[in-house]
């Protein structure tokens, strides 16, 4: 059985990363989404969500449980994001407001994350295509988007400063 309130929102930090509460399965498991984080020094990394060995106290955890990706809550059953979030994740200390408003800033995380790869390295890198332009400036510039405006949103609604 589960003991840990839901109804609370909450970040903890698990292998030096920080993650943010954002609820229970149906089958009891706590579910985190990590911290963003500048990756490979050309992209940023998230929308990563976590379940850990120590669904109670996941900071004792010796390891993730389960490791998917935010955008996939979308992906079954041909639903958006916040339909797919509702029936995945069924308590959480989440207003149906505040769900509608991460999916929002999670499917822009996403698009501008693309889009940034994309117009940087001169197409989607699935092959290589002769006369592709790089516009390198203009990722760097979607890349702070990111940074400046979507990353404060989502740590802001997700931590607990939110709800005073």
């Amino acid at each position: 059985m589960n003991t840990m309130d839901t109804t609370e929102k909450k970040t903890i930090t698990v292998f030096n990363e920080l993650h943010f509460y954002l609820g229970q399965t149906a089958d009891g498991q706590n579910v985190w989404l990590q911290d963003f984080k500048w990756d490979c020094g050309w992209y940023w990394g998230g929308g990563y969500l976590h379940t850990f060995t120590n669904n109670n106290n996941p900071t004792a955890s010796k390891d993730i449980d389960s490791h998917y990706h935010f955008d996939g809550l979308g992906k079954d059953d041909n639903k958006n994001l916040y339909d797919g979030f509702k029936s995945h994740i069924v308590k959480t200390p989440l207003t149906d407001k505040e769900i509608w408003h991460l999916c929002d800033l999670m499917a822009y995380f996403y698009t501008l994350r693309q889009s940034a790869e994309q117009v940087a390295r001169g197409g989607a890198n699935y092959s290589h295509v002769e006369g592709m332009p790089k516009h390198k400036d203009l990722g760097k510039q979607l890349n702070e988007i990111i940074a400046s405006e979507v990353i404060p949103q989502v740590t802001k609604l997700l931590t607990v400063e939110a709800t005073k």
